[in-house]
């Protein structure tokens, strides 16, 4: 990311966060298309480096969504 603006790498930061809550474990063309288009709506300036490596990251995270549905499961017994 160009610059020191800390509010700039502050929405980064939350960009990637929700990315993640949204499509951990997902493709990373997938995440790579969302954060793009949510840099772009902010009006941030990522380097395509950067976006790449947050990508790579999140499609890299374990799916916590088969934890969720194997809990859910388990109070069916």
């Amino acid at each position: 990311m160009d610059g020191d603006n800390a509010s700039d790498q502050s929405k980064w930061e939350g960009i990637i966060a929700q990315t993640r809550a949204d499509l951990e474990g997902q493709r990373a063309e997938q995440i790579r298309s969302a954060l793009s288009q949510r840099v772009r709506d902010a009006k941030l300036d990522v380097s395509s480096e950067e976006i790449d490596r947050a990508s790579t990251e999140i499609a890299m995270a374990p799916n916590r969504g088969d934890l969720l549905s194997r809990n859910s499961e388990g109070g069916r017994e």
